[in-house]
């Protein structure tokens, strides 16, 4: 591997929010030896290995200033690769890039759909902080009551299915956490929330709290039986990975990276998207003795800790810099091809 490649991230503020965080990947890549600076453009590429670019302006820019100078890749952010997109316009947005990077082999099919071949896509896993969210710690107090515990966000899809579960068992209640900066943004959908609880006589077993920082989330989560992440795509891949890092059961619909994430019957349980019935009976399976319970669990916190802990995360995208830095540049082997072709195989089949 190439030691200290100096990395530029462009971040154009008129992209959506990127899928990783900047600033977190960023830290763990300078961690590892690489030099890694954060521009809203490409700028001048003195010095500068390979650029990576965040978002569709973003990729534009490095399209016009890197092609055939310096190597780049691009990450978009999950709803321009999602079941809506145009995969015409996917290829013309990817089109110059020496690599995209994306968190689900689902995306990866969607990028072989719109021309890209699997040799120019790279899956990144999703990444936690598993120093912040982790087994132990400090956690809410329990009540007698199996706790569940969902993330509010801008789609209101799986709330209903929370809200009913409880409805059927009364040893159940359920907390909504929202990040107390977007509370403008997902304010609507605690309301939503609260309204559904109250129609069908749950309301005094459903609360919402918003957290101000993510030590507070962990404080949450560590105290929760079961985390739902009921969404259709993109579904809520972060909340599931810092789920599994606190050691909690995930009960999920099986879209977009939380398919790769979870294992049924190991770390949690899918289930079908809008199907309340198999997500009270997912419930119910976690929910049924501690020992299960805390079985499911460790299993999560032990798999989050091994495959989607930053520090690996960022061993794995240095790889990938490598890899394509080296094939553009002519210095990849055959021996470096069949090597990315064996990782990307046995990646397939550890997620299956």
């Amino acid at each position: 591997m190439n030691a200290g490649l100096h990395v530029r991230f462009v971040v154009d503020p008129r992209d959506p929010s990127p899928t990783w965080s900047t600033s977190v990947l960023r830290d763990a890549l300078r961690a590892t030896g690489h030099v890694v600076d954060v521009r809203s453009s490409v700028g001048s590429l003195a010095g500068v290995d390979l650029v990576h670019a965040f978002g569709a302006r973003a990729g534009a820019d490095a399209r016009a200033s890197c092609t055939g100078r310096v190597p780049w890749v691009l990450s978009l952010h999950e709803g321009s690769i999602d079941d809506s997109a145009d995969p015409d316009e996917l290829g013309r947005v990817a089109a110059g890039a020496d690599a995209l990077l994306v968190r689900s082999s689902a995306q990866e099919d969607r990028l072989m759909r719109a021309g890209i071949g699997r040799s120019k896509s790279v899956t990144l896993p999703v990444g936690v902080d598993t120093t912040t969210f982790l087994r132990r710690g400090p956690m809410a107090n329990r009540t007698p009551r199996h706790r569940l515990v969902v993330e509010l966000a801008t789609e209101s899809t799986g709330l209903d299915e929370a809200v009913l579960a409880l409805a059927h068992q009364d040893d159940l209640e359920l907390v909504a956490l929202g990040g107390a900066d977007h509370r403008d943004v997902v304010g609507q959908q605690q309301d939503e929330l609260l309204r559904r609880a109250e129609a069908i006589g749950v309301r005094d077993r459903v609360l919402v709290s918003w957290f101000r920082e993510p030590r507070e989330k962990a404080w949450w989560l560590r105290s929760a039986h079961v985390a739902l992440a009921l969404a259709g795509s993109p579904g809520r891949p972060d909340f599931v990975a810092e789920a599994m890092a606190c050691a909690v059961a995930v009960v999920a619909t099986p879209v977009e990276a939380q398919r790769e994430l979870v294992v049924h019957g190991v770390t949690g349980f899918f289930v079908a998207e809008k199907d309340s019935a198999a997500v009270l009976r997912a419930v119910r399976d976690v929910v049924r003795d501690d020992f299960r319970v805390e079985a499911l669990g460790l299993a999560g916190a032990d798999r989050a800790l091994g495959r989607f802990a930053w520090d690996r995360v960022a061993v794995e995208l240095a790889s990938a810099y490598d890899r394509v830095v080296r094939r553009v540049t002519g210095e990849s082997s055959v021996d470096d091809d069949l090597e990315i072709e064996q990782t990307g195989a046995a990646s397939r089949i550890d997620v299956a």
